[in-house]
């Protein structure tokens, strides 16, 4: 299904992205991952994107602390 549609699959490459960021916490990683810009990304994802970017002062912080280890 992922090689029926490019932005299928640009948005489900970029969610696993953030998922290994967020498992690693790897700062840099998620900062490179909301410098992309808003009109490379996938419609669908958009709001959800905006939304990383206005909450990443605490995202992180929270991959710095360690707060978003799993357990």
């Amino acid at each position: 299904m992922l090689s029926l549609d490019e932005d299928i699959q640009n948005a489900y490459n970029f969610y696993q992205s953030l998922l290994i960021c967020m498992n690693n916490n790897d700062v840099e990683y998620f900062k490179n991952l909301i410098s992309i810009k808003l009109k490379d990304m996938h419609v669908g994802l958009r709001k959800s994107f905006r939304t990383l970017g206005r909450m990443s002062e605490y995202i992180i912080n929270a991959l710095e602390t360690g707060c978003s280890r799993r357990r």
